[in-house]
């Protein structure tokens, strides 16, 4: 079995293909929701359905966790780092979904896990390589298959619409827009049929808070729902419903059944002309009817609407532009293919069709579970048989030594990501420097210190304060002698990585095997150990604990070193205890 998973920002879908037949592993749900809950007086995290359930003192309930991937990469829940909530989260999906696979209803089949051979893995473009990893290890720590592929979501989009509509294909220049419940994606491609070769050109994002699923339901809310409740009981709904500053549980709980009925009133918009809605307990009991049709719908919406259209007018057209896809009045382009849950929503597909007229609207009979569909066909064999290339959004620059103060800075890598078509099961050499030169950071002349950050491409603010620490996508520290004359930094693009061949040989879903650079490594700092225990007043316990860390990080030597700032908190201590006593 060859399994899709389909980690959307408000949904996640699971499934795979056999005998012509796909199966929904999610069975009656039909979809996942993607929300994280952590009450501190429980062990572990809640998903999905059960995560919007949870009740208790100090709950904390995360929708559209998926965002912080891309934009906070620090992000914790209680003790959770990310990569914590990611593990968890796939275990969760093994455990509800995969141990015992339920499929469709009356499929009549119960598939245990280790029929998974290989898995497919939705991710944007617009994630970087620190964010592919985080999905891509916790992926392969807890699935424990041989393949597993991170596939751009508009790839597997097209691939899902291709498979059912074969004689009928997609090909030649496509804008692939995706409506889904938390961002809206908008994505050129190019396909060449008879190559077998697809190429992503570019990926461009609007927030949740612009135009997507939910923020239609929120101006369903402020410009139907609570204007109505208002007009019948003379009773405006408190400023947190407004604003969603909500210091009671209880009041938070109530809007998000509120938004839940919005979700549903679109939806019911999008299949009839006219929609009558009653909600017994609205708001403290009191009840709200409404009597609707599309046109007022579409007016009560405008401004939301608006939003997208200005968003076409100063940024989609512009990167048309530049591909070659628009040329100042119309649009180039041989299809527009329409997805994602909130595209059904009335008003959508006609505000596209007025933003690029003339060009072939096309939308899947099955919007949800199309791009699931195609993640589910992505096998081995089809991975041999079709080339997939993508323009990589991010850049690299490399920490120096500035040659006249000797303060680090920042240098530009010369590869031209932003323009290079990338195999995204490609390696590519992207630098290489000599160890003696002013890109070693290391203080000490017999030790070696590298590192290299990745920024988006349209990001021009970069200097080094700036950083947080998540932007560091390569390190490597060690013993300047164990390094050759000329280290080669390599793209890896199949396992999400920077790596240098001279160092690091890693095969894809296994462990990787590390030169004697990393073990020296850790064999100095036993010797910075034996040297601070010499000193007559050093304090037994402390140095007792950090002998015990370092022990540790021995039965590892195949892995990364991953705790410089442990080892280096231990050392600081050390330090400390001798001024204090001193």
């Amino acid at each position: 079995m060859h399994l899709g998973i389909d980690f959307g920002t408000s949904y996640t879908k699971l499934g795979y293909w056999e005998d012509d037949h796909f199966t929904n592993l999610t069975g009656s749900e039909q979809r996942i929701p993607s929300v994280v809950a952590w009450l501190p007086s429980q062990p572990g995290l809640f998903f999905g359905n059960r995560a919007y359930r949870l009740e208790g003192p100090g709950v904390v309930r995360v929708s559209f966790f998926k965002l912080a991937l891309k934009r906070n990469p620090n992000f914790t829940l209680g003790s959770f780092s990310l990569p914590d909530i990611m593990r968890e989260f796939f275990s969760f999906l093994k455990q509800d979904y995969l141990d015992v696979c339920q499929g469709d209803a009356g499929a009549g089949k119960n598939r245990p896990l280790a029929c998974v051979e290989s898995i497919s893995l939705s991710v944007p473009n617009y994630f970087g390589l620190n964010s592919r990893r985080i999905l891509l290890e916790a992926a392969r720590e807890v699935f424990r298959v041989k393949d597993i592929y991170l596939l751009p979501e508009p790839i597997a989009a097209v691939c899902g619409y291709n498979y059912s509509h074969p004689d009928n294909p997609l090909q030649g220049d496509i804008l692939s827009i995706d409506i889904g419940g938390g961002t809206s994606d908008f994505s050129f491609l190019r396909l060449m049929q008879d190559s077998r070769e697809i190429l992503l050109e570019t990926q461009l994002q609007i927030g949740n808070d612009a135009f997507s699923g939910l923020e239609i339901d929120r101006n369903i809310l402020h410009h139907i729902f609570f204007p109505g409740f208002h007009m019948q009981h003379g009773e405006a709904l408190p400023e947190p419903f407004w604003t969603e500053n909500f210091n009671s549980s209880r009041d938070k709980f109530i809007f998000n059944y509120l938004m839940m009925q919005a979700e549903k009133f679109k939806i019911e918009m999008s299949v009839r002309e006219q929609c009558c809605l009653d909600i017994p307990d609205f708001y403290h009991g009191k009840s709200l009817q409404v009597n609707i049709d599309r046109n007022m719908f579409t007016l009560q919406l405008h401004d939301v609407f608006e939003r997208l259209k200005i968003f076409f007018t100063e940024s989609l057209k512009n990167r048309a532009q530049n591909l070659g896809l628009y040329d100042g009045q119309h649009w180039q382009l041989d299809c527009i293919l329409l997805q994602g849950g909130a595209s059904r929503c009335h008003g959508v597909r006609k505000t596209i069709e007025e933003l690029c007229p003339g060009v072939t609207l096309i939308q899947p009979e099955d919007v949800d579970f199309n791009v699931v569909r195609g993640l589910s066909l992505w096998n081995e064999s089809m991975a041999a048989s079709n080339r997939i290339k993508s323009i990589y959004p991010f850049q690299f620059y490399i920490a120096r030594l500035d040659p006249l103060n000797k303060n680090p800075d920042l240098e530009k890598i010369n590869f031209d990501t932003g323009n290079l078509e990338l195999d995204i099961r490609g390696r590519y050499k992207i630098f290489s420097f000599n160890p003696d030169s002013n890109y070693n950071l290391a203080v000490d002349n017999e030790m070696l210190s590298c590192k290299i950050y990745e920024v988006e491409e349209a990001d021009n603010h970069v200097e080094l304060a700036r950083f947080q620490g998540q932007e560091l996508v390569w390190r490597l520290e060690g013993p300047r002698e164990q390094a050759p004359e000329t280290v080669n930094i390599y793209l890896d693009m199949a396992n999400s990585q920077l790596a240098s061949r001279d160092f690091v040989e890693e095969k894809p879903g296994g462990k990787a095997k590390h030169s004697e650079l990393l073990k020296n490594y850790l064999l100095s700092e036993q010797k910075a150990l034996a040297w601070i225990g010499s000193y007559p007043l050093a304090r037994q316990p402390l140095l007792s604990d950090f002998k015990s860390h370092l022990s540790k990080q021995e039965l590892k030597t195949d892995l990364p070193w991953h705790h410089h700032a442990q080892t280096t908190r231990y050392k600081l201590l050390c330090l400390l205890d001798f001024l204090t006593r001193s």
